[in-house]
Formats: structure tokens, C-alpha cells, sequence
């Protein structure tokens, strides 16, 4: 598939990203979208009806899920590096 077609399926998808130079940039998630996430999961809306109404990926919704349902946390983890 050719890579302008992919950045329009991204860019029309609601997901928060931008394009420059032909490469699609994802923006992470934020504290208050994931604790969204987690409130309407467990009001038992589905995996991609929570991706629609917060404007992320349903894979993201999953992740979110599965972390939250490990760890019962949605904080950000300890990262290696400068801050």
C-alpha cells in the first residue's frame, strides 16, 4: 500500500498524530485519556467504542486495559534516560 494512503488512513482515523515529511507521528497518551479508558471499560463499553469516543487506537485501548488489569494502575512507567 502505497504511504500516502496510509498516512490518510491514520490522519482521517480521529487518532492524534501529525505528518511531516511523509512520516506519521502517534502523540502518547495522556494520564487523563488512560484513566478514561479504564472508567469506561469497566462501565462495559467495548474495546472499540472506547477507541472512538477518546480518539485513540483500539490496540492502545488494549494495552491500557491490560496494564491497568496487571499492575491496577494507569501511571506512566520509570523510563531510562535524561528527564
Amino acid at each position: 500500500m502505497p504511504v500516502d494512503v496510509q498516512v490518510r488512513r491514520v490522519v482521517q482515523s480521529g487518532v492524534r498524530s501529525f505528518v511531516k515529511n511523509n512520516f506519521v507521528f502517534i502523540m502518547p497518551i495522556s494520564q487523563f485519556d488512560r484513566t478514561r479508558i479504564v472508567a469506561l471499560m469497566q462501565g462495559g463499553h467495548a474495546q472499540a467504542e472506547v477507541a472512538q469516543i477518546v480518539g485513540v487506537t483500539q490496540s492502545a485501548v488494549s494495552k491500557t486495559w491490560k496494564r491497568f488489569n496487571d499492575n491496577n494502575d494507569v501511571f506512566d512507567r520509570r523510563r531510562k534516560g535524561c528527564p
